[in-house]
């Protein structure tokens, strides 16, 4: 009699390896059709919620706050990806997530609240340069590409951010309104503000009201910067102000309309702490 096949194991499937180069091919195809830059929505579609991320505004804590309500600490082994990896949600069928592209999210998920936060153009500028060039050990690809350099000055690095249009922008610089529009449509339902404290319990509320889902508070990952009395030194000289403020016409217009020049914006920043 034939020797009787051993039967699977329960940890990993009956065919690991395949199932590996399975999703490693799927992921490669989905991400050739919709490559990681566009993908700015973090979808957990049994919730019916739907958040829309931007690089520099609070983002690390919103996907840490959102991975509370995932399975994936039970379930993480040595070595898996974590919140803070964009693979994590990109594969994240297992534990009820997607990332996706705004064409997808207004395709299929249209009956999700759609929620997002945003920072002033004038300190995410300089939240940008602080992590990608100022106390980094080595540059990123996509900065490198585009010309940026470790050790550059602050006035260098916002010099190259304004000549760089949000076609070839790195998604830490690019402007607010592009990645959360899609064919001149603003995607989020509620808009917080990194800068206002209140944002948080009023999402909160919203959330649970509309949707039925209670959040949590909010993670605090990856503050870098206490305080904001250093974009007074960061933008002494008075070109830099404008070029930030011609690089962001329409996140100041839409976004930052009481706050589009400095003195009004280190006036909220101070405020809000």
């Amino acid at each position: 009699m034939p020797a009787r096949p051993a039967a699977p194991d329960k940890r990993t499937g009956p065919y690991p390896r395949t199932d590996m180069l399975f999703n490693a091919l799927s992921r490669s195809i989905r991400l050739v059709l919709t490559p990681i830059r566009e993908r700015h929505f973090i979808v957990l579609p049994e919730k019916k919620l739907v958040y829309a991320r931007v690089p520099k505004a609070a983002n690390s804590s919103i996907k840490y706050t959102l991975a509370e309500h995932l399975d994936w600490k039970r379930d993480r082994r040595e070595g898996s990806l974590g919140p803070n990896n964009d693979l994590f949600w990109l594969d994240g069928r297992a534990h009820g997530t997607d990332l996706l592209g705004a064409q997808s999210v207004v395709a299929r998920h249209a009956d999700c609240f759609v929620f997002t936060y945003v920072r002033n153009p004038y300190d995410r500028v300089v939240s940008c340069y602080n992590n990608k060039i100022r106390i980094k050990d080595e540059i990123q690809p996509s900065f490198a590409r585009l010309g940026f350099s470790l050790g550059m000055s602050f006035a260098a690095f916002v010099e190259k951010v304004a000549e760089t249009g949000d076609d070839r922008a790195d998604n830490h610089f690019r402007s607010q309104m592009d990645i959360l529009s899609h064919r001149g449509r603003y995607l989020p339902e509620f808009t917080g503000r990194c800068e206002d404290p209140d944002d948080w319990p009023k999402l909160q509320l919203r959330l649970r009201e509309e949707i039925g889902f209670e959040i949590g508070p909010l993670q605090t990952r990856h503050v870098k910067r206490q305080g904001r009395d250093d974009l007074i030194d960061y933008y002494a000289d008075p070109a830099l102000v404008r070029m930030v403020r011609e690089r962001y016409p329409t996140d100041f217009e839409h976004l930052y309309a009481d706050a589009a020049d400095l003195p009004a914006a280190l006036k909220q920043l101070n405020a809000t702490g």
